[in-house]
């Protein structure tokens, strides 16, 4: 008997541990961006942050491993592995990248923290930021409300012991 209850127990458990979902959970919203985290299990933990645009033209992401900026390349047809040079024009200031094609439509590239802090710095300086891709149309993003956004998203950086980029 004590070997059924046993084994019953160590099943529920099993079964419990493999119903948890992998969720994305908004955090704030204002303008056209949005701070999210994601949860491997349901929600209990974080296991990575993310500020991005609506429509999901530029994303930034931050995890144990690091953090990155992803972007679309939606008029532009790319393959796996593929370098795409991008720039991102903030005021007078602007950063280039060597991205990666994830696969056929998102880029992305590591980003150090201080890098990271780097460019979200200069979006306080200016009301649209325009992302360049090589080969591909220019899109101007709106930067209203950014900065409540994106201290969330440094926040939750912070909170979680993530690639930390401070104000």
């Amino acid at each position: 008997m004590r070997k059924q209850l046993f084994a019953t127990t160590l099943l529920l458990c099993c079964s419990h541990a493999y119903a948890q979902e992998a969720v994305t959970i908004p955090d704030i919203m204002q303008g056209h961006w949005v701070t999210l985290h994601h949860s491997l299990d349901g929600g209990a933990h974080t296991d990575a942050c993310i500020v991005k645009t609506s429509g999901g033209a530029l994303e930034f992401r931050a995890d144990t491993h690091g953090s990155e900026i992803r972007t679309e390349a939606e008029d532009l047809s790319v393959s796996d592995g593929q370098k795409v040079p991008v720039t991102l024009v903030s005021g007078s200031s602007s950063t280039d990248f060597a991205m990666v094609a994830l696969d056929h439509s998102t880029l992305r590239a590591p980003l150090t923290p201080s890098a990271l802090n780097a460019v979200l710095n200069t979006f306080g300086n200016a009301q649209t930021l325009t992302l360049r891709i090589t080969g591909a149309s220019d899109r101007n993003i709106s930067l209203t409300g950014s900065g409540i956004v994106l201290n969330g998203f440094r926040k939750c950086m912070t909170d979680n012991g993530f690639a930390v980029a401070k104000n």
